[in-house]
């Protein structure tokens, strides 16, 4: 793998990229692909649409729906396990799906002495 800083994508055609170095204006040519990882925007169809018939969710004996993961917003893996784990955990139960998960503690210091 090469790694080639200070370059920024500026064509593209079948096969071949086209990179600018910033600092000397020069084009590298490079053999390849690009995939672009970008305007993640949350996938809330699934959500939307449940959300838009609430009296088929009565009837149908849901009580909640929530946004987790990538319906939320778009985050790294780690973070969507993290989540689908954390609202597995907190399932029917009575604690704040909002709150913070953990105990928050808060100390004052005595710059005084």
């Amino acid at each position: 793998m090469k790694i080639l800083p200070r370059h920024q994508l500026s064509a593209l055609e079948k096969n071949k990229v086209y990179l600018l170095d910033a600092l000397n204006r020069e084009t590298v040519v490079l053999e390849g692909s690009v995939i672009g990882v970008t305007a993640r925007l949350p996938r809330d169809e699934l959500y939307s649409e449940l959300m838009a018939d609430p009296e088929s969710l009565r009837a149908s004996g849901i009580k909640t729906v929530r946004r987790i993961g990538d319906c939320f917003g778009p985050a790294t893996i780690a973070a969507a396990i993290y989540e689908g784990h954390r609202y597995a955990r907190e399932m029917d139960s009575e604690i704040d799906p909002d709150g913070v998960p953990f105990k928050l503690v808060s100390y004052e210091l005595d710059l005084e002495k």
